[in-house]
């Protein structure tokens, strides 16, 4: 299996108003078979330890 990681920064939007977004923009996808997609949710803190300790960047 093949997997991909995708950061998605959305801005201005409350917790609510980004799922009802995110379900908007995914409700008609087409999938092949075996696909699909998994939606994380990450904190500013979050987004600042990935960076440091996964991608290895210094902290700002």
């Amino acid at each position: 299996m093949n997997k991909q990681y995708y950061v998605l920064e959305m801005n201005n939007f409350t917790e609510e108003e980004a799922q009802d977004f995110l379900n908007t923009v995914f409700h008609d996808a087409k999938w092949g078979t075996k696909q699909g997609m998994a939606l994380s949710h990450l904190t500013e803190k979050g987004v600042r330890d990935l960076k440091q300790h996964v991608f290895k960047e210094e902290p700002q």
